[in-house]
């Protein structure tokens, strides 16, 4: 009877995993939910601003519409700080599963700290002649890479998700990027870091409202955690986010015809040209300081900067840029002229 009650264990088991990995799945979904919410409120909460900015300037100064404007944007603060405050339990909850992921890649280090993502929201008071801005560390960077329902339809509707391959997927959401008008460069107050629905609404962001953006975008398209990375570093353009892409010997061979160009891959969110290929990350004018995406988070792991840094040291090869055209020229020049892997974009 020995083996009856083994399978009768394993039986068990199997039911205590399965309502397991359903407790975790229903978990991320809320998240999800939760971040989906938090975005939406956050522009709300920028039209409302804008709106009582206006009614300021009137001479009767719209009293009665401003303060019902305020409590608005008061109760959806509140809305927003309890949903953070339920995104980390659900995330500490989630720890305690085992949460399911990728490996962490073996160049990186998950003990370094990163450049982690900043949240800020501009509150007006009726009180005020201008804009505050509140802000708050997002210590949980997997909540910027949160997948939206539209990002789910915009890649059925495309048909992303049939693609054969890797490579093939993620050409189409870097070309669609271009055709999106989402590149559009606009430092933004301070360092606000905008989830992708919030770069989709007002079609433009910085270097990392961008690469928020299509890392989102490949996560929903299935690009696995180990194998795409939202990355800072010093560049020749001054300090700058990207995105990165693992490629494997099969990737490369799919994408190149040479198994031995796997590596590491840049995919510029931050252009104003139409791209045509991807470049590798070793021997670039690129610099890794800091790596995440929404499970991992860390820097280069000692002994491994000649895999993600062209100067073995380490150090910065960037230079200052002066100001936002100065920086968009010399990326560029950059990937058009000097690299050839892209042209410019009709219009």
């Amino acid at each position: 009877m020995n083996w009856l009650s083994a399978w009768v264990r394993s039986i068990t088991q199997q039911d205590k995993i399965d309502n397991l990995l359903e407790k975790v799945a229903q978990d991320q979904n809320a998240m999800d939910n939760l971040n989906s919410q938090i975005a939406s409120l956050t522009i709300k909460l920028v039209k409302a601003n804008e709106l009582i900015y206006q009614l300021q300037k009137t001479d009767d100064g719209k009293a009665k519409k401003i303060t019902e404007l305020q409590e608005q944007v008061d109760q959806m603060h509140s809305t927003i700080d309890n949903n953070l405050s339920t995104i980390e339990s659900l995330k500490a909850a989630l720890a305690t599963y085992g949460e399911t992921q990728a490996p962490v890649p073996e160049g990186i280090d998950t003990t370094k700290s990163a450049y982690l993502p900043y949240r800020q929201i501009l509150d007006m008071r009726a009180d005020q002649s201008g804009f505050d801005v509140s802000g708050f560390t997002i210590t949980n960077q997997r909540n910027m890479f949160v997948i939206f329902p539209a990002q789910r339809e915009k890649i059925l509707a495309n048909g992303w998700n049939s693609l054969p391959s890797k490579h093939k997927k993620l050409m189409a959401l870097w070309l669609w990027m271009s055709d999106l008008n989402v590149r559009r460069y606009k430092s933004d107050w301070g360092d606000n870091w905008q989830f992708s629905i919030e770069t989709a609404y007002r079609k433009l962001g910085d270097c990392e409202d961008s690469s928020v953006f299509f890392v989102s975008y490949a996560r929903a398209l299935g690009i696995s955690s180990d194998e795409i990375f939202l990355v800072c570093g010093d560049t020749e353009f001054g300090y700058h986010a990207y995105p990165i892409v693992k490629y494997t010997r099969e990737d490369a061979q799919e994408a190149f015809n040479n198994p031995e160009k796997a590596g590491w891959y840049i995919y510029e969110s931050t252009a104003n040209w139409t791209p045509t290929s991807p470049t590798a990350l070793n021997g670039s004018v690129y610099h890794v300081d800091s790596l995440m995406n929404w499970q991992h988070v860390g820097g280069v792991k000692s002994g491994h900067e000649q895999e993600f840094n062209s100067k073995t040291s380490g150090y910065p090869t960037g230079q200052r840029v002066i100001n936002n055209e100065d920086k968009l020229q010399k990326i560029r020049k950059y990937w058009v002229e000097d690299l050839k892997l892209a042209k410019e974009s009709e219009g």
